[in-house]
């Protein structure tokens, strides 16, 4: 598995909590959930990416993050590697 992290940003003037996100078999962002995210802050998530065994080329996986927030209940972001 190759390891990143994304950086969650809160624009708003109220906490957001993360509370889930994409956990399957090529893709894992729930391990450092769930966690709040201060008014117009930030945070560190980690990704990480299953690369599969003899297959060279480039990687893409859409990975989701679920929130407590009514208008934007997903937050979507494209990972990518380079399997040589």
């Amino acid at each position: 598995m190759a390891t990143a992290t994304a950086t969650a940003h809160n624009w708003t003037d109220a906490p957001l909590r993360l509370i889930g996100g994409t956990s399957d078999c090529s893709c894992l962002a729930t391990q450092d959930l769930p966690l709040t995210i201060p008014p117009n802050g930030s945070v560190e998530v980690s990704v990480k990416l299953k690369i599969p065994a003899g297959t060279p080329g480039q990687l893409t996986r859409t990975v989701e993050f679920l929130t407590d927030c009514p208008k934007h209940p997903r937050l979507r972001l494209t990972a990518g590697a380079m399997v040589e």
